[in-house]
Parts: structure tokens; C-alpha cells; sequence
């Protein structure tokens, strides 16, 4: 893949985000709310359709980024007066900050500020694909399976993915450039989400590596944990319960994780959306594994310009990131209830596994020597699905709208 200059970058990002935007607004447009919104008051039928974007979490965030988390201890009800405290303050604070540089109002800057974080991380996640030199048809193949991922929309409609996605992209671009602001941005990512502690997993293993500085990717595994240590100290601080997160979480959502779910044998009976959901992302690690065990056993191209056997530990290194992200994501998931299937909190926290999974498949492609007719192959059975995941995707999304 030729090197795009900075500009080119730039303009592809602010393309793929308005996609997003502009198919997300499609979406919402033909499903009306039916006001089941729990505390705050229900956008009418007349409102701006880029408003009607903001349902569900999106609403909870405004809330605190508006009024700060005034959570009651004990905790009583689901109430974003007493339950707050369910959200971590990274993508908060980011509203924040764009309603004080734009003045709009809390809606729309909720709404714009996830849609920036999102232009972010097509920005990094275009950088790495021209770091890690790869093809033009294969940097397509990762755009598309990105963008039809089934919780790709959360990206745009106000929801703290977002961020957490252009803190793991640029995570990966700067350990693999040696730069210790990786730092930075892992805390970044554990303060927006609990569940990206996981992906210290990159770093540390990247650290092995001969050609690292292992500075670097230490001073990021070290420091990832940071951003979700301060709102656990923050908690402690002001309501006196290091802790409340978890309560909140277990008191509100019925959510409580089961770390040995993989031996449980419900985990393997496909009759709920969730089980299937997880026997297919396992069917997905399992296939990434045979499919770098072949491409090893290949002679690497010649003359390529990449040192092989770097990439080779980069393949492993995303794997095994998306599979403690996997873990963590689908024993967080395994108990809930009472407001949330498990399948759709699954599917809304799935994002960073999959574009772990998707540069691994790029990078496997660009290694693979395969005959032209197994590319043939190959390539039907990513666009098929490629196609289930979009049929995925439009069906959270009109799920999702349609519970306002």
C-alpha cells in the first residue's frame, strides 16, 4: 500500500465518519421511538433526526457530563440520580470538553463528541495500515469489515466506544513506533472502559520482542491500569466505596460476571442470541489460529521489505489481546439482565476484539502465498460474511433505536 500523506488520511477519516453518521441517521429514521426512556424526557416526533441519534447510554452520558456524578450511597434504583456511577468519567469528561469549545447543547455535544473520537480512530487506524505496509486491497477488506461490524454504529451515536477505540488505535501505533505517549493513551482507554485493562496484554507481549524498546511498552502495560485506578480512588474519595462501580453494576444490570463461564455447559447450548453469539467469536479465534499455523508453514514472500518473523509476534500479540478481551467482555456479560440481554452487551463491547482480529486477518493475508483460486475462495467467504455481520449490524441498530 502506497503512503498516504497526512492530508489524504485525514479526508478518508472524515469520509468513513459521515458513512457512519449518515447510514446510523438512516437507521433511526425509519424506526420511531416508543418513549420507554427511564428518566429522561423522550425526544418528540418533530425533533432534529440528529438528535433522535442519542438514545439509551448515550443519555446517561450527557447526564453526567452535565451534572457530574451525585450517586447516593447505598445505591436504591436505577436512576441516573443514584446509579451513575455505572459509567466511567473518560468519555464524560471528553463531552465536556466539546460542549465547552462548541457551546451547543448537552445532546449534541454527547452526540459530536463521540462522532470526533471516531474520525480519531479512522485516523490511527489509516495510519497503522500504512505502517504496517499493507496492500490496497487488503486495507479495503479492513475498512469494510470494520464498518459492518454489528456495533460499529455505537461509534457515532454517543456512546463511550469511541473513545476507547481511538485509544487502542493509537495504543498500537505508538508502542510499534517506540513512543511512551502508549502510555497516555491506555489510561485513556481504562478510564473510559473497565474492560480495556485487557489489552495491556499488547504491550506486555510486544515487550518480548528484540527489535522493541521495552521501555516504552512497559511504561504502557504499567500505566493502562491508571485511568481506572483514579475513578476507583475517586469513588473512595468522594462516596466513600472504591468499589461502587461493581455494586452499581451488579444492583442496576444485574451483571455479575462468571469468570469460569467457558466451563459452564450452558455457555455451549446455541438456544439464546448470547451463547450463539459467543460460540461464533470463538469459531472466529479458532479459525485465526489455523489460518496463522498455515501461513507460517509458507515460505515468506520474497523481497516484501518486512522483517517476517516481527510480524509474526504482532499476529500473536493482537490474538492474544483479543482473546483476554473476549474473556473479560464475555464473563462480564454471561449473568446479565433485568434492563439488557446479554446478547446486546456482547455485541455493544465487542469492537476492540474485532479490530484486533481484523488487522491479524489483514496481516495474514498480506503473509498468505495461497494459489489464485484459494484467494477466490477466500474472498467469497469474507464477503458472505461480511454480509451476516451487516445484517447483524442493521438489526442492533433498528433494536436499538427502537427502544428510546
Amino acid at each position: 500500500m502506497i503512503r498516504r500523506p497526512v492530508v489524504q488520511r485525514i479526508v478518508l477519516a472524515l469520509m468513513l465518519t459521515a458513512l457512519q453518521i449518515a447510514l446510523t441517521m438512516a437507521v433511526a429514521s425509519r424506526r420511531p421511538p416508543q418513549n420507554r426512556s427511564r428518566w429522561h424526557a423522550s425526544l418528540g416526533r418533530d425533533s432534529p433526526l440528529y438528535d433522535k441519534l442519542c438514545a439509551e447510554d448515550c443519555q446517561w452520558y450527557q447526564w453526567i457530563a452535565e451534572h457530574g456524578y451525585i450517586t447516593e450511597f447505598p445505591i436504591r434504583t436505577v436512576d441516573p440520580r443514584y446509579s451513575d456511577v455505572a459509567f466511567f468519567p473518560g468519555f464524560p469528561l471528553w463531552v465536556r470538553v466539546v460542549h465547552a469549545a462548541t457551546n451547543v447543547s448537552w445532546l449534541r455535544a454527547t452526540l459530536l463528541a463521540s462522532q470526533m473520537a471516531a474520525f480519531g480512530f479512522w485516523c490511527w487506524f489509516l495510519a497503522l495500515l500504512d505502517y504496517w505496509k499493507m496492500p490496497l486491497r487488503i486495507a479495503l477488506f479492513a475498512v469494510l469489515a470494520l464498518l459492518v461490524h454489528p456495533a460499529s454504529f455505537y461509534l457515532v451515536a454517543g456512546y463511550s466506544e469511541s473513545v476507547m477505540m481511538f485509544a487502542l488505535a493509537a495504543l498500537l501505533w505508538c508502542v510499534e513506533n517506540d513512543s511512551r505517549l502508549s502510555g497516555a493513551f491506555g489510561a485513556l482507554a481504562t478510564a473510559t472502559r473497565l474492560p480495556s485493562v485487557a489489552l495491556g496484554a499488547y504491550p506486555v507481549l510486544r515487550s518480548f520482542s528484540p527489535r522493541r524498546c521495552r521501555a516504552a511498552c512497559w511504561a504502557a502495560a504499567i500505566l493502562m491500569p491508571v485511568g481506572a485506578l483514579a475513578f476507583f480512588f475517586y469513588c473512595q474519595i468522594r462516596f466513600s466505596a472504591w468499589d461502587l462501580y461493581m455494586q452499581t453494576q451488579r444492583f442496576g444490570w444485574g451483571q455479575f460476571p462468571d469468570y469460569l463461564f467457558f466451563l459452564r455447559r450452558t455457555t455451549y447450548l446455541p438456544e439464546l442470541p448470547f451463547r450463539k453469539t459467543v460460540l461464533l467469536t470463538m469459531a472466529v479465534f479458532v479459525v485465526a489460529a489455523v489460518a496463522e499455523i498455515a501461513v507460517r508453514s509458507q515460505p515468506p514472500p520474497a523481497n516484501s521489505g518486512i522483517d517476517e518473523e516481527d510480524r509474526s509476534r504482532i499476529r500473536l500479540a493482537l490474538w492474544l489481546a483479543a482473546l483476554a478481551s473476549f474473556y473479560i467482555t464475555a464473563a462480564g456479560c454471561a449473568n446479565a439482565g433485568k434492563f439488557h440481554s446479554g446478547f446486546i452487551d456482547f455485541i455493544r463491547y465487542t469492537p476492540p476484539m474485532g479490530f484486533l482480529i481484523v488487522f491479524m486477518a489483514a496481516d495474514q493475508w498480506r503473509r498468505a502465498n495461497a494459489p489464485r483460486a484459494t484467494q477466490w475462495i477466500a474472498a467469497i467467504v469474507v464477503m458472505a460474511g461480511s454480509l451476516v455481520s451487516l445484517r447483524l449490524a442493521l438489526r442492533e441498530a433498528v433494536t436499538h433505536f427502537a427502544q428510546r
